[in-house]
C-alpha cells in the first residue's frame, strides 16, 4: 500500500510539472489610472486589445487597494495569489500628457518602465502599444474571414485548446488507462491463492488486493473525469464588479 502512495505522489507531481511547463506567461493588469483614479473603461479597453495580440490575462477581481499596490512585496504577494506571471500597471497625466506604462516579474523582481508623451486622444494607442512591447506582443492581426474550424462552438467556446490544456488532457487521459489497468487486474487476482513464505514454512495464502484495485478505480474516475473537463469545459472571463 505504501509503494502505491509512493506512486501516486508521483504521478501528482508529474501532472503537476507538465501543466506548469505548457502554461503560458499569464498577465494580471492592475489598474490604468488618470490623474491617480482607476480608469474603468480605458482598463477594460486594454485588456481587449491585449487579448487580440494573444496576451494570456488572468480575469480577477480585484479592490481598490489590489489596484494601488505598488510595492514590491505586496506586488510579489499579489502575483503569487493569482498565479500571474507578470503585472501591468499603468498611469496618464493629462496636464502634463505623460504616460507611464510598468510591468513587474512576479519570479525576479525586476520591475520594467516604459514613458512617453502622449496627446490625450491617442493615449489608448499609445497605451496599448507600450503595453505589448514590454509584454513581448505582436502587431494586432488583421481581420480575417472565419474558417469552419475556427468558428466558436455553441457554447462560445473556441475550438482550439491552449497547449497546456491539450497536454494536461493527455496527461490525465494515460494516468485514467493506467490506472484502470491495474485496478482491473488487481480485482481479478484478489482472493486466488499463492504460496508465501511464513517463518521458514512455505504456505498457502489468498491475495488481498481490494485496497488496491478501489484505489485504482477511484483515481481512474477522477482522471478521466477531470480529463474530460479539461477538454470540454469552457472558460468565460468572470465579470468586473462594478464600483
Amino acid at each position: 500500500m505504501r509503494c502505491l502512495h509512493v506512486l501516486l505522489i508521483g504521478v501528482w507531481l508529474a501532472v503537476g510539472s507538465v501543466a506548469w511547463a505548457e502554461s503560458p506567461s499569464r498577465t494580471l493588469v492592475l489598474s490604468v489610472e488618470e490623474n491617480l483614479v482607476w480608469h474603468r473603461a480605458l482598463h477594460h479597453e486594454l485588456e481587449e486589445r491585449l487579448r487580440r495580440r494573444g496576451a494570456v490575462l488572468i480575469d480577477s477581481l480585484l479592490t481598490d487597494g489590489e489596484r494601488g499596490c505598488r510595492e514590491e512585496e505586496c506586488l510579489m504577494k499579489l502575483g503569487h495569489g493569482h498565479g500571474a506571471h507578470n503585472l501591468l500597471f499603468a498611469s496618464y497625466q493629462p496636464k502634463h500628457q505623460r504616460l507611464d506604462v510598468f510591468l513587474f516579474d512576479v519570479q525576479t523582481g525586476k520591475r520594467t518602465r516604459r514613458q512617453e508623451d502622449v496627446a490625450r486622444p491617442a493615449r489608448t494607442d499609445r497605451l496599448t502599444e507600450l503595453s505589448a512591447a514590454l509584454l513581448q506582443l505582436g502587431k494586432e492581426p488583421p481581420p480575417s474571414v472565419m474558417t469552419s474550424r475556427e468558428l466558436p462552438s455553441p457554447t462560445g467556446t473556441p475550438t482550439r485548446l491552449p497547449k497546456w490544456r491539450v497536454g494536461l488532457g493527455v496527461t490525465l487521459g494515460v494516468i485514467s488507462l493506467g490506472a484502470m489497468t491495474t485496478a482491473i487486474w488487481a480485482h481479478a487476482v484478489n482472493g486466488q491463492e499463492m504460496y508465501g513464505d511464513f517463518d521458514g514454512v512455505t504456505k498457502p495464502a489468498k491475495m488481498q488486493t481490494m485496497p488496491l484495485f478501489v484505489t485504482g478505480y477511484a483515481v481512474a474516475g477522477a482522471a478521466a473525469l477531470s480529463a474530460g473537463l479539461t477538454f470540454f469545459w469552457p472558460s468565460t472571463p468572470s465579470q468586473e464588479v462594478r464600483k
